[in-house]
């Protein structure tokens, strides 16, 4: 029965990089990068929680914001991901992963 999940295994990740051209990199969930420079609001639905407002007025509900930036007035500048396909209980605003974050003067 083993064999068998591996030989099925094998074949969806054969699959997969057939479909990414074969170049041998498959795609990942998150592709576009960008720069976003806003202000860190916290939010009460759902229990509260931490997003970022751009200074275009963009929406974003980071994953992974570090608690030292987990302050409400805060002005950032961010680099991240955006996570496709990735929903949350708290459906505000575009979901991203952040690379890098600074604080703001």
């Amino acid at each position: 029965m083993k064999s068998w999940m591996v030989i099925v295994c094998l074949m969806m990740i054969a699959a997969a990089y057939e479909n990414a051209g074969g170049a041998g990199v498959m795609e990942t969930p998150f592709q576009d990068t960008l720069e976003i420079t806003g202000t860190v609001r916290f939010l009460s639905e759902e229990g509260g929680f931490y997003g970022i407002v751009g200074d275009d007025g963009q929406r974003y509900d980071p994953l992974n914001l570090a608690s030292s930036f987990a302050v409400e007035g805060l002005r950032v500048k961010v680099r991240a991901h955006i996570e496709k396909g990735v929903v949350t209980i708290r459906m505000w605003g575009k979901v991203i992963r952040i690379l890098t974050i600074d604080k703001l003067e």
